[in-house]
């Protein structure tokens, strides 16, 4: 409704007349189109929620600092796989190195043992042959000497000795290691009271019974 004032012929301000509205266009079955109001730009504003801004920045920053997206996480994961491979393999060789290392001491071990083994088979076999010749030059001594044993004593015109003094007044300094392995008594004392020893060193003239006086140690 548009108010006018309107003054009679009188000077008597008339009341407004009514003004008509705006004719409507009223087809059946449609409502009337209002015309939207124009947006004001000074006052109009434009909400957004904040939880989306910040995915909007995560979205952004991931995708900043992971440039080619799914194919450089690939990329990684490769590289991982790759590297835990390299870790297994190296460490794989090391455990069959030290098992290999280990297997060497032991069969080292076994070889030196069996070595010393028959070291000592082969030493023992050559000392029952020494002996066993070593009593077969004692046994064949003692006979022509007149002795029974290695430590009996034999008597001849007041004075008496034994095989190992018989074998040094011969200065064989053989027979007198012969004897002494067969058990014959580097102590004993003849009738002049002494023992194989001191009686090699009254007869060592120059050295010449150093070997027989070697072989009766103190």
């Amino acid at each position: 409704w548009l108010k006018r004032s309107l003054v009679g012929s009188s000077g008597v301000a008339l009341d407004p007349l009514p003004q008509s509205p705006p004719p409507q266009s009223n087809t059946m079955g449609q409502t009337e189109c209002k015309p939207c109001g124009v947006p004001d730009q000074t006052s109009d504003v434009i909400k957004i929620e904040p939880t989306l801004l910040a995915q909007a920045d995560v979205k952004q920053v991931i995708s900043d600092e992971s440039p080619g997206g799914a194919e450089a996480e690939r990329r990684r994961a490769e590289e991982a796989a790759a590297e835990q491979t390299r870790l297994q393999d190296e460490a794989r060789l090391q455990a069959e190195a030290a098992e290999r290392a280990e297997a060497e001491r032991l069969a080292a071990e076994v070889t030196a043992a069996e070595q010393l083994q028959a070291k000592r088979e082969e030493d023992l076999a050559k000392s029952q042959r020494e002996k066993e010749e070593a009593q077969k030059k004692v046994d064949n001594f003692l006979r022509a000497r007149g002795f029974k044993t290695v430590t009996s004593q034999k008597k001849s015109c007041l004075k008496s000795s034994f095989p190992l003094h018989v074998a040094v007044e011969e200065n064989s300094a053989d027979m007198v290691l012969a004897l002494l392995a067969c058990g014959a008594d580097k102590w004993q004392k003849n009738s002049a009271g002494k023992t194989p020893r001191a009686l090699a060193e009254k007869l060592n003239k120059r050295g010449s019974h150093d070997a027989v006086i070697a072989a009766l140690p103190l």
